[in-house]
């Protein structure tokens, strides 16, 4: 029998905090855990450093950060970067001469240890800079204006953002962070994430569907649903807002069925029965624990079609 959650609340954390709290159990520690074990050891260890944020998460976070803000992440200019002013180079275009050391001099004075010669460009190259900056930052504006124009997704996403949740379970110590709490809709309110995605249509092999499972949405949607039930009482419906991260920015939205749900709680038990398991034996570190095993043919490679293309063959 399964034992039960206990201590759930919410924590005022911001999301910096929240993905420091790597003491808490949560849907992508798991998962790491389980697809790539001696990764997952080595960046807990600090042997190895988390991986950095793909494209395709830079772009989730900016379209999530201008929705709610109206204004970008990443600003213009980055930060120590500086343009050199075109009146204090020589005749030729150079960064020599007094005026030029003294203008050198005075930046190193009032920016002190924030100053980085290296961060210091041509006002040309300050300004084809900043220009390729503001053609990164279109898609993001065309994101966001299609969420503006589906007014359901807009309904789902006025709430309350990033509401972070804590809770033990059977020794454990887990947490998880709500996109949107909205308490104003539904009968009692639902959970809604906001999700950019290659594919928003619904084919199970390649469109969000596909997603859900490859990267463990709907074992995200049972913690959510999960931790919020531990807070209320009862279950709220969980929502996708997904948008198509190239153009034409299509938005379309899904509810976790039930099943989905169902399927995301047995992969989270099945998944957190196995982290227990190698975190307890010290066995974590590799999926093998240090087991010498069988090698196994391919099923394709034992296929009549494939043996007869093989001796059908020419010899080289």
């Amino acid at each position: 029998m399964r034992s039960k959650a206990t201590d759930a609340r919410i924590v005022d954390w911001t999301s910096e905090e929240y993905h420091a709290a790597t003491d808490y159990l949560s849907r992508s520690m798991l998962h790491a855990a389980i697809d790539d074990p001696l990764l997952f050891s080595q960046v807990m260890s600090g042997e190895r450093a988390p991986a950095e944020r793909t494209a395709s998460m830079q772009f989730g976070s900016d379209v999530e950060h201008f929705y709610r803000t109206s204004e970008f992440e990443q600003k213009w200019p980055p930060h120590g970067v500086i343009a050199v002013p075109d009146d204090v180079l020589d005749d030729s275009g150079n960064r020599r001469g007094k005026k030029y050391l003294d203008w050198y001099r005075a930046q190193k004075k009032e920016l002190g240890d924030a100053f980085d010669p290296k961060l210091v460009m041509s006002a040309t190259n300050y300004h084809f800079e900043q220009i390729e900056f503001g053609k990164k930052q279109r898609p993001v504006r065309d994101a966001v204006q299609q969420l503006h124009s589906t007014p359901k997704a807009v309904k789902l996403l006025d709430g309350d953002w990033h509401e972070c949740i804590v809770w033990k379970y059977d020794g454990y110590d887990f947490r998880v962070q709500l996109d949107v709490w909205n308490k104003h809709v539904m009968q009692h309110g639902a959970i809604v994430d906001l999700k950019t995605s290659k594919d928003v249509s619904q084919n199970t092999r390649i469109g969000f569907p596909d997603s859900i499972v490859k990267f463990w949405y709907d074992v995200q949607a049972f913690l959510g649903v999960w931790a919020v039930e531990q807070l209320i009482g009862h279950r709220l419906p969980y929502f996708w807002v997904v948008v198509k991260n190239k153009p034409a920015y299509d938005v379309e939205i899904y509810q976790a069925t039930n099943d989905v749900l169902e399927f995301g709680e047995r992969r989270f038990y099945d998944a957190f029965s196995l982290f227990k398991e190698r975190n307890e034996l010290g066995r974590i570190r590799r999926e093998s624990h240090n087991v010498v095993r069988p090698s196994l043919v391919p099923a394709w490679a034992t296929s009549k079609n494939w043996i007869a293309a093989w001796r059908d063959a020419p010899e080289s």
